[in-house]
């Protein structure tokens, strides 16, 4: 269900900027879903489409917040739950400066936390720093700078800006 909401969220503007219409599985998808991080993938394209408007940046930060409480009603737990794995994960990477490379099992021998933790990284961009090593943080640098600094004047940026995003907090887009 995550991976159905992520492309949703990434698909969305652009079906929007096609027809209103057509964007409605893409929105039903992202509802549906139940994916906390799809509207807040949402919510932050949206307030970097309007720049201007700071009274709306409130509504939207508000109206996303009700929606992720209805998502995740165990909210607090959730999140405490990624914290720690990426807390784990980040450990990894600093044992591991060359990565761990591509192996099934390397991530369950590389990451030993104290605690529970998710079976997966739960952000794609940790992901690539742990399998790949310390040498891709300057692509992942350069990305993000990119998708950051460039204006988002077109439907294709802003789904670019949804997509890093989601690529920082869940493993979704890698995993699809």
């Amino acid at each position: 269900q995550n991976d159905w909401a992520a492309w949703s969220a990434i698909s969305l503007p652009i079906l929007w900027a096609w027809h209103p219409l057509s964007a409605l599985p893409a929105l039903l998808g992202v509802l549906l879903a139940h994916s906390s991080s799809a509207l807040l993938a949402l919510a932050v394209a949206w307030i970097v489409l309007h720049r201007t408007h700071r009274m709306q940046w409130v509504v939207v930060v508000l109206v996303t917040l009700v929606g992720i409480w209805i998502v995740e009603p165990d909210l607090v737990k959730a999140c405490l739950y990624r914290l720690r794995t990426w807390w784990a994960v980040l450990g990894a990477i600093a044992q591991h400066p060359l990565g761990i490379g591509m192996d099934a099992f390397a991530y369950a021998r590389a990451v030993r936390p104290e605690a529970p933790i998710l079976p997966h990284p739960a952000s794609d961009a940790l992901e690539i720093l742990l399998r790949f090593g310390w040498v891709a943080v300057l692509p992942l640098a350069w990305i993000g700078r990119w998708v950051w600094r460039t204006p988002c004047k077109d439907v294709w940026r802003v789904s670019l800006v949804i997509a890093a995003c989601l690529a920082c907090v869940q493993s979704s887009l890698s995993r699809a």
